[in-house]
């Protein structure tokens, strides 16, 4: 299976990249609030290291979150030791009863087959109390750029981290991020490939629709905004 978030990818992930989760963390926090929501379990899918989790558990909630990525898990335990987190694929994961969900990060995008999203849809929509909600943004067709391909870096004084981005048939993307993190006075290399699963997001809120939800679609997490190609959904299980 392809490497997702090895140590290396999740500590840079974990110290220059927590800013969507903040965000995302904010504008859930608020969501559940004027639903009347003030506690209860809420399953954080893809948890990463934990920066959602820790404003879930800091707010008063249960949190119970799930990952592949071991070294994530790590951080994410160290963060929030209150939380309960789990190790594995959110299509195959026994999910608990819960007020609410989340899917942060593109986390559906990561699925291997297109059938495993109404999969996992469809266990949340279970999953959930009445009139509970399924936050989650999903990467679309474009993602990769107007040419196809694209290059990012950051450097930082402890890491650097490249990633090219191009675009393949059928709708996916593949992404492979080059990391360099200091090791006392030598510098390791590590290098992961990560392919995604782009999706219209109407095609995704019929999905949602399809296994009992109702849905809005958004532009980003409150003031927040994602950019042209990604995409925030906002699913409620009707009472």
């Amino acid at each position: 299976m392809t490497t997702l978030y090895g140590p290396a990818l999740a500590r840079i992930h974990d110290e220059g990249f927590g800013d969507l989760a903040e965000h995302a963390a904010a504008f859930v926090i608020g969501l559940l609030r004027r639903r009347g929501i003030d506690a209860g379990r809420v399953l954080d899918l893809g948890c990463g290291a934990g920066q959602l989790a820790g404003a879930l558990d800091e707010a008063g909630h249960d949190v119970w979150g799930v990952d592949v990525s071991g070294p994530m898990l790590a951080r994410a335990r160290s963060r929030v030791p209150g939380a309960t987190f789990v190790r594995g694929s959110i299509a195959r994961v026994p999910l608990p009863d819960c007020v609410a969900a989340t899917a942060v990060g593109e986390v559906l995008n990561y699925l291997p087959r297109r059938a495993d999203v109404h999969t996992v849809l469809r266990r949340v929509h279970r999953a959930l109390d009445p009139g509970g909600v399924l936050v989650l943004d999903v990467a679309t067709p474009g993602r990769a750029g107007p040419s196809g391909e694209r290059t990012v870096a950051r450097v930082n004084s402890d890491w650097v981290v490249v990633a090219r981005t191009r675009g393949l048939s059928r709708g996916r993307l593949e992404r492979t991020i080059t990391a360099f993190t200091r090791d006392g006075l030598a510098w390791r290399r590590s290098e992961e490939r990560h392919t995604q699963l782009l999706y219209e997001p109407s095609t995704l809120a019929r999905q949602l629709r399809r296994v009992g939800f109702r849905v809005v679609l958004r532009r980003g997490y409150g003031p927040c905004r994602l950019g042209r190609h990604v995409a925030v959904l906002i699913a409620r299980k009707p009472v």
